[in-house]
């Protein structure tokens, strides 16, 4: 009886079997151990695309925006205007009764622009029929010894009661001394002219010094606004920029929109930053800047009339843009499309500020700069500048108090 209570054995698992559980063991241990490296690295790469798609968007929106701006500024209502302290845009029902002048003619006045006439039948300040260029001139280029340019100086000062022209002659045809024109800038000289001024963002980059070699080719200066990069080849760029007679102005030294313009204190800092910097490297002090993004950015969390303010104390004098080239977008087009943009209304203006982007994803605008160079000089009457202090300020966003 007692045999049949007791439980019957259990069954000897053999070596085999044991064997194959702890395989099963390790299997599934192993499959835990990559599920847990690969799942971060899916993630990381997901994350990473959607950045990527973010970061395209964002250039697509700009692009979007800087050739809105532009083609606002093309409008019949909107003027290029002015020059030195007073060169801003006439706005689309603004106001103008009892302000300050535009083109040096008073609001409504009989005025011709780029060959668009607009007259509201009121007289220019000099009391004279006849219109004036943006440079507060007479449109038959005599000025008269009671006249101004647009740098505030009287137009005699620029050699003679009529100006000089662009052949350094006086307008009574007397010429001007050799050492007298030096002294001049390019606006005071070609006063009369259409004045383009071709400028390149983002830069230096790898494609800075053919840039400078096609520049130097046509014997024309141009305008960089360049970011702070501290590799040996864009240290030798600013200094070659400077050497070659161009204007080197600053256009922020890092570049990111979201550390710059998240205080006052933060654009200051970055600002000081790379005006230190180009200081370091050339030797030269910039007074000239563009805002990434533009004056009228919708990027920024700071009042822009904040940011302008802290280049007003430091006599930092901002510049935006009415014609761009398309190289921004997320299209890319061909030289030939790059070209036709930049002089295809060029017409429009008397001064023209050109956008366009010194960077190594950009080949075709180096490739089409010197179609657009060859088309801007075969234009009459039309000059090609640098940026200098007498220089019409297109912005899109003017000093409150101006």
């Amino acid at each position: 009886m007692a045999g049949i209570d007791r439980e019957p054995d259990k069954p000897v698992r053999t070596d085999a079997e044991r064997r194959r559980r702890i395989n099963r063991l390790k299997k599934m241990i192993v499959a835990m151990i990559v599920l847990a490296i690969l799942l971060p690295v899916l993630l990381c790469i997901i994350l990473f695309l959607k950045v990527g798609r973010l970061e395209h968007k964002v250039q697509e929106l700009e692009a979007a925006r800087e050739v809105r701006l532009a083609g606002q500024m093309r409008d019949d209502m909107r003027l290029s205007a002015g020059s030195g302290e007073t060169g801003y845009l006439a706005q689309p029902g603004e106001n103008t009764e009892g302000a300050e002048t535009v083109l040096g003619v008073s609001a409504g006045a009989d005025l011709t622009v780029a060959g668009e006439h607009v007259s509201e039948g009121s007289s220019n300040e000099a009391g004279d029929a006849d219109s004036m260029d943006e440079n507060g001139m007479d449109a038959d280029g005599a000025g008269d010894a009671d006249s101004t340019d647009g740098s505030g100086a009287d137009a005699d000062k620029a050699g003679g009661a009529g100006g000089v022209d662009g052949s350094g002659i006086d307008a009574d045809g007397s010429e001007t001394k050799p050492e007298e024109a030096e002294k001049l800038s390019g606006e005071q000289l070609y006063h009369d002219y259409r004045k383009v001024y071709l400028t390149f963002d983002d830069g230096p980059s790898t494609n800075t010094e053919a840039i400078l070699e096609i520049l130097d080719r046509y014997g024309v200066k141009a305008t960089f606004f360049v970011v702070g990069k501290t590799d040996e080849h864009s240290q030798e760029m600013y200094r070659r920029i400077v050497e070659a007679g161009h204007t080197l102005g600053m256009h922020s030294y890092s570049h990111k929109y979201s550390e710059i313009y998240a205080s006052a204190e933060a654009f200051t800092e970055d600002l000081e930053k790379i005006r230190s910097y180009l200081y370091d490297m050339t030797g030269l002090t910039s007074c000239f800047y563009r805002f990434p993004g533009g004056s009228s950015n919708a990027l920024s969390s700071t009042d822009v009339q904040e940011l302008i303010d802290v280049l007003d104390e430091r006599d930092i004098l901002y510049f935006d843009w009415n014609i761009v080239n398309g190289d921004a977008g997320s299209v890319k087009l061909t030289a030939e499309q790059l070209a036709d943009n930049v002089t295809n209304n060029m017409e429009r203006y008397r001064t023209a500020i050109v956008l366009m982007h010194d960077a190594a994803g950009k080949p075709e605008t180096v490739e089409a700069l010197p179609t657009i160079i060859e088309r801007i000089l075969q234009m009459d009457q039309t000059v090609i500048l640098p940026i200098t202090e007498d220089t019409a300020r297109i912005q899109q966003v003017k000093a409150e108090d101006e």
